[in-house]
């Protein structure tokens, strides 16, 4: 056998591998590999590290679930019409003045059969048209009532209360509120009103956490913007 026959046959089987062989391959992949998976590791507890800073950041934050049922969704619709908004004082106005048109003719027209005639109509339409007002209202609160399922005490959204602001969830939308831009926070029978602004506020049902809520929220609002229902 040549010299060069020998050669060939011991590189061919040669126990020490080469760099092309397969077993350096493999070896090479196993070590891609076992890097790869420090490096998840890794970047795993990064990621629990970063999350436990923001737990213990927001750690004295309360979460409130707001079940809001039909009743509490027709006081809040009372208050914020006809106190807030004193959306009484035209019936009332308007009421008052046919009432007194109503006394002039009762009192001072000389024809007392077409005076009594002319006063119950004034005085009709006077107590009548108010009513049908508040009736119609009152209708249209009990359809979005309706509308919006609130026939029943159901998680409607969840409302945090942190340290520099208030997060809201409802469904796929998440909203955020600076503490200095609340309108006002009103206190009703077990329920209350968080104004993030004139025409947004959420409903806060008191629950097991309301407490710790309330007293966070009057830490970051002024007295002033403190009221009972």
């Amino acid at each position: 056998m040549s010299l060069s026959s020998i050669n060939f046959l011991s590189n061919k089987y040669s126990l020490i591998p080469n760099k092309n062989s397969i077993i350096v391959k493999y070896s090479k992949v196993l070590t891609l590999l076992k890097k790869c998976k420090n490096f998840v590791f890794f970047a795993n507890k990064a990621c629990y590290n970063f999350n436990m800073e923001n737990k213990n950041k927001n750690a004295d934050g309360i979460m409130l679930t707001c079940n809001i049922n039909g009743d509490a969704f027709v006081r809040f619709a009372k208050y914020d019409t006809f106190k807030r908004k004193k959306a009484w004082k035209s019936p009332v106005i308007f009421a008052s003045i046919m009432s007194a048109f109503a006394l002039v003719c009762f009192t001072i027209l000389k024809d007392r059969a077409q005076s009594a005639l002319l006063g119950t109509v004034l005085l009709a339409v006077g107590l009548v048209v108010p009513a049908v007002y508040y009736f119609m209202y009152m209708s249209s609160v009990r359809k979005q009532v309706k509308k919006y399922g609130l026939r029943s005490s159901k998680a409607q959204y969840f409302v945090r209360l942190d340290s520099d602001r208030i997060h809201v969830v409802k469904g796929k939308e998440t909203l955020d509120h600076a503490w200095e831009d609340v309108y006002m926070f009103v206190e009703d029978k077990g329920v209350s009103y968080l104004y993030v602004s004139e025409t947004r506020a959420y409903l806060l049902v008191h629950g097991d956490n309301y407490e710790e809520a309330r007293k966070i929220i009057e830490s970051k609002i002024t007295k002033e913007k403190i009221k009972k229902a």
